[in-house]
């Protein structure tokens, strides 16, 4: 068969086969089990946390409000928990919006583009550059947490958004 050397060592798959520019190198992902952490991501993210993990210098997340305010919703037990600052992520997310604001593609931030996440016809459909400064909408998000656990009749997992606190949270 004709493809049966595509799958041979050093055989060529049919897309290897393709004319066109060089593909985007695929970032290197990384995983560490540590004795409190999961940490799963790309490499320089993962090394990061584990120097983070290990720095004598480093605050630990449980001094912030928002993480203590969101911890105080779940169960004491439970098989899986996230907890999320909605506030630093939505800032990212608000940032990344305006910065695509009316720049050409080939200026647009390298990584995901979130007017393209939002919109398959485009960035003409929205125009980001009319948001406003962070700060006028930064008290509209809080703290969210979501956990699972088992029970007799099966698994239970709840979400809940929580109403944002002060603005030092």
């Amino acid at each position: 068969s004709a493809l049966l050397p595509a799958f041979l060592p050093g055989g060529r798959t049919p897309m290897q086969n393709l004319p066109g520019p060089q593909t985007r190198r695929v970032p290197a992902l990384a995983f560490t089990v540590t004795d409190t952490h999961l940490i799963f991501g790309v490499e320089p993210t993962v090394e990061r946390a584990i120097r983070t993990l290990s720095s004598t210098e480093a605050v630990p997340v449980s001094s912030a409000k928002w993480f203590n305010s969101a911890k105080s919703t779940i169960p004491s037990v439970v098989g899986l928990a996230g907890l999320q600052d909605n506030v630093a992520s939505s800032e990212f997310l608000w940032w990344l919006l305006k910065e695509t604001a009316g720049a050409e593609t080939s200026k647009a931030p390298k990584g995901p583009n979130p007017a393209m996440i939002l919109s398959q016809a485009g960035l003409d459909l929205f125009d980001f550059g009319l948001l406003p400064q962070f700060d006028a909408v930064r008290r509209y998000f809080g703290p969210s947490a979501f956990y699972g656990l088992t029970r007799p009749d099966g698994f239970f997992f709840e979400f809940k958004y929580l109403n944002p606190g002060t603005p030092e949270q």
